[in-house]
């Protein structure tokens, strides 16, 4: 699985995320995506970061985090918030502050294996998010913020 996502089929590399992330398949394919598209992040560096991380989900959430807008960002917890294990584009219409950037916002998270689409709808497309990603975006947020959050979207609604 790995060979199949890493660009260059760096043996180091994979043999290091299957160590790191082995319980984990999806950050196993997160943190090779996170050296694919982070720029300016190599393999010495990450594997720095993860060895010296006590909570090395946590590490590729902030990585990940980092590089999206903060709409992006507040509609990424929103997803943790709500269910995420079957939502809808359409959903995500509705929650996110910037409509204009939504499809640009969803292939972010796929592009960090954040979400992945599990019904190509082409009317309404349907995705979810891992628990163990979910959970952690929660906890990293944590109780005063989940809350903010959710303040806000009633707002809308």
């Amino acid at each position: 699985m790995q060979k199949n996502i890493l660009e260059n089929k760096n043996p180091e590399l994979i043999n290091f995320l299957t160590q790191a992330f082995g319980a984990y398949p999806i950050l196993i394919v997160q943190g090779a995506q996170i050296l694919n598209q982070i720029q300016g992040l190599n393999l010495k560096q990450y594997k720095k970061k993860v060895k010296a991380s006590k909570d090395k989900i946590e590490l590729n959430i902030k990585l990940v985090s980092n590089e999206l807008k903060p709409s992006a960002k507040r509609l990424l917890d929103g997803i943790a918030l709500f269910n995420n294990q079957s939502f809808s584009k359409e959903l995500l219409n509705s929650i996110t502050e910037d409509k204009h950037s939504l499809d640009d916002d969803i292939y972010q998270f796929s592009k960090f294996a954040l979400i992945s689409n599990i019904e190509p709808n082409e009317v309404n497309l349907i995705f979810k998010m891992h628990d163990v990603i979910a959970k952690k975006i929660l906890q990293i947020n944590g109780d005063k913020e989940n809350k903010e959050y959710l303040k806000r979207v009633l707002l809308i609604f």
